[in-house]
């Protein structure tokens, strides 16, 4: 995988945007770095609307759907966001050994019951979503592109 990605340029560390920033100025941030946002309902993972893979919203679209109430940002992944993918780790211990498998990046985030369990590259060309599964232990890692999303911080 390797030879089809780079690392992220960060102007922003994830970490900080859990912290400081709320769900519009996210929002407004992501799209500044070319990535496709949608509105996902608070608490949930799911976008719940019909059609979100082709929603791009912009500009003032930003305030309508993150308009202070309680919410999520998904980030639409793959074509829509310049080939930006989520190299999400399922499994605890894949988690553990990222650090040696993957290529490093700038952009890792996870939620607090697993931190640094999302790990974001842009890669040089197309990249199909892909899951990878063990019959012992279930999903392992879930490389997400074009057709999928992913809920962001804060």
């Amino acid at each position: 995988m390797s030879a089809a990605t780079s690392s992220i340029d960060s102007t922003v560390d994830s970490r900080d945007l859990a912290v400081r920033m709320s769900v519009l100025d996210a929002a407004t941030s992501y799209c500044s770095r070319g990535w496709s946002v949608l509105p996902v309902p608070y608490r949930e993972k799911n976008p719940g609307l019909n059609g979100w893979q082709k929603l791009r919203l912009k500009g003032n679209d930003l305030t309508a759907h993150f308009n202070g109430k309680p919410g999520n940002i998904g980030v639409l992944l793959g074509e829509p966001s310049g080939w930006l993918i989520d190299v999400d780790l399922d499994h605890q211990f894949c988690v553990d050994m990222a650090d040696e498998y993957l290529p490093p990046t700038p952009l890792v985030f996870g939620r607090p019951g697993k931190p640094r369990s999302h790990w974001l590259f842009k890669v040089t060309a197309p990249l199909p979503s892909k899951r990878f599964r063990s019959k012992s232990a279930g999903s392992l890692v879930e490389i997400r592109s074009t057709g999928m999303q992913t809920v962001f911080p804060p």
